[in-house]
C-alpha cells in the first residue's frame, strides 16, 4: 500500500517540492513502523540528521544533495487536507499501525 501527495511552491525565490507518502512497511505497532522505515533508508544511503524517536526521524540524502525527509509513524490527521487518501487507506486491507508518513523535501528549507 502506497499514496503520494505531491506539492510544489516558491520559498525565497527557489523551487521546492515536497512529496507526502504513506508507505506499508508491515510493522506491527507505530514504533516498530518507524524503526523500519528508517532501517530501510539508511539500507539506501540516506544519513539520520535528527530523532525523537518513537515520534520522527529526520534524515538526509547522500546520494542527492538538498533532499530531506522526516518520517513519522503514520497518523489520520496528517491527511486532513486530503480524504481521497484517507478513505482509500480505509477501503483498503492494510492496517494502521504498519504504515509511515514520509515527507520528501527537495530544494531550499
Amino acid at each position: 500500500m502506497q499514496e503520494e501527495i505531491t506539492t510544489e511552491y516558491e520559498r525565497n525565490g527557489r523551487t521546492q517540492i515536497a512529496k507526502m507518502l504513506v508507505i506499508d512497511v508491515g510493522a506491527t505497532s507505530g514504533p516498530h513502523a518507524l524503526d523500519k522505515a528508517a532501517e530501510l533508508l539508511v539500507a539506501r544511503k540516506w544519513v539520520i540528521s535528527a530523532e525523537n524517536r518513537p515520534t520522527i526521524v529526520s534524515m538526509d540524502s547522500a546520494r542527492w544533495q538538498g533532499t530531506h525527509v522526516v518520517v513519522r509513524p503514520f497518523a489520520p490527521l496528517y491527511f486532513e487536507d486530503h480524504p481521497e487518501v484517507l478513505e482509500r487507506l480505509k477501503e483498503s486491507s492494510v492496517q494502521e499501525e504498519s504504515l509511515v508518513y514520509l515527507e520528501v523535501f527537495h530544494g531550499t528549507l
